[in-house]
């Protein structure tokens, strides 16, 4: 059966166009496997459970989970595939914590400048002397007077009626967890805000394996962060 030239096209164009319908369709599959695996990992209940884990890895899980809060940002991620001890729930929502209040301060700032940066920097590093973690972003950074008591429990930045204030309070959690340090700075690449996690990661029988962080009601006992 012979075809026309037009009809070869048209049917090259259709053909064209189904195999291009499929490949989004497995990439979309694929997506939401590793959505669902990321949620599971991130959403295991009880008090830390410390391994051996990849530190990238981790970090893809949580900023996968925080990418509706993320998607008008440009976020560079640099963190290496090295291996670590740490709790990888606990890792998540550290990293969840840090960008989704990096993403919120963007947002504020580009409702007053459509033309302000709104970017956003994970690094990571492992040597002899320990792992870190940092979170940087373009935003206003955070006045000296306030570094210590933003990591309070129940205080926010934020107007009346958005946000938990609970946010850092959990980073706090997870850094005592790890028996490490939360230092908060101004970022010297981004000129707004930096958060610094330091902890060995490596294996110590002194990790906590329970939440180090009590409040009176009980907040840790139940809570778990809205994800995006």
């Amino acid at each position: 059966m012979l075809f026309r030239s037009d009809d070869a096209s048209a049917r090259a164009r259709g053909i064209e166009a189904v195999t291009t319908a499929t490949r989004w369709v497995k990439q979309g599959a694929s997506s939401m496997d590793a959505i669902s695996l990321a949620m599971r990992n991130q959403s295991r209940g009880g008090g830390a459970d410390f391994e051996v884990v990849g530190l990238r890895d981790v970090t893809a899980e949580a900023l996968l989970l925080c990418a509706s809060r993320t998607r008008v940002c440009s976020v560079d991620v640099k963190v290496p595939e090295n291996s670590v001890y740490a709790d990888p729930t606990g890792i998540g929502q550290l990293v969840m914590n840090l960008v989704s209040n990096a993403a919120d301060a963007l947002a504020e700032v580009r409702e007053r400048d459509r033309s302000a940066p709104m970017k956003i920097l994970v690094r990571g590093a492992v040597s002899d002397e320990g792992a870190l973690l940092e979170v940087h972003d373009s935003g206003p950074g955070i006045p000296e007077s306030l570094r210590e008591k933003i990591l309070e429990p129940f205080f926010s930045t934020k107007p009346r009626g958005q946000g938990t204030g609970l946010g850092l309070a959990i980073v706090q959690r997870v850094v005592r967890q790890h028996r490490g340090t939360l230092e908060v700075g101004r970022s010297a690449e981004l000129g707004g805000a930096r958060f610094t996690f330091r902890w060995s990661g490596r294996y110590s029988p002194n990790f906590d394996t329970r939440d180090t962080l009590s409040l009176d009601l009980g907040v840790f006992e139940t809570f778990r962060p809205t994800l995006p």
